[in-house]
């Protein structure tokens, strides 16, 4: 509760009755610390990843689409260019505006196209859900051994709550005996007098 992560042990003050087993707790100095070491892992692993074989590939498909997209465009306006500086200059014409857009936009999508199949054909979707399959097995393999970590240090604590709970039931059946003791003296006491 008080935000840390130490588990710190609590003896209990005084002598117990001679028949208590305290093989099982721990020692007052040595503190339970729970470990956060696969923190680092996950820096560690991200440091390490290689660039896939695939990204160079699709970054020049992605470039060669972009300069087929510059060269149709320049052409594109060159050819027309008397066109549009005649529509600009006169009453913009928005049929013309319209026919032109889609006389460029032909060629515009069928490069899209392309690019799309290039990039993502049988092969590299193989490829891709792989590398996929393999990130999420190894996010699965660092989750579990967390999970294992945690688990541990739960099991640690949970050991020593045991032990803790144990000390208590001694001490309060040390105090229950020395009450009775206590209460007999008292009653002997009072007969007496």
């Amino acid at each position: 509760m008080s935000g840390g992560n130490t588990i710190a042990a609590v003896e209990p003050q005084g002598d117990f009755a001679a028949g208590t087993d305290m093989s099982h707790a721990s020692a007052p100095d040595a503190p339970l610390h729970l470990s956060s070491d696969w923190a680092a892992e996950d820096d560690e692993a991200d440091d390490t990843k290689m660039p896939h074989p695939l990204a160079r590939f699709d970054r020049w498909a992605l470039s060669i689409a972009l300069l087929a997209l510059t060269l149709w465009s320049g052409f594109f306006i060159w050819a027309n260019f008397s066109g549009i500086i005649a529509n600009v200059s006169a009453s913009p014409n928005p049929a013309q505006w319209g026919g032109w857009l889609s006389a460029w936009s032909g060629p515009v999508l069928l490069i899209g196209l392309a690019w799309l199949i290039i990039t993502r054909s049988n092969r590299n979707e193989a490829m891709r859900f792989a590398e996929t399959a393999r990130l999420l097995s190894d996010e699965s393999a660092r989750l579990e051994m967390r999970l294992v970590t945690v688990n541990q240090e739960l099991s640690l604590a949970r050991e020593f709550i045991a032990a803790q709970s144990r000390d208590l039931d001694a001490v309060g059946r040390q105090a229950v005996d020395r009450l009775s003791q206590h209460a007999a003296k008292l009653t002997m006491l009072i007969r007496d007098n």
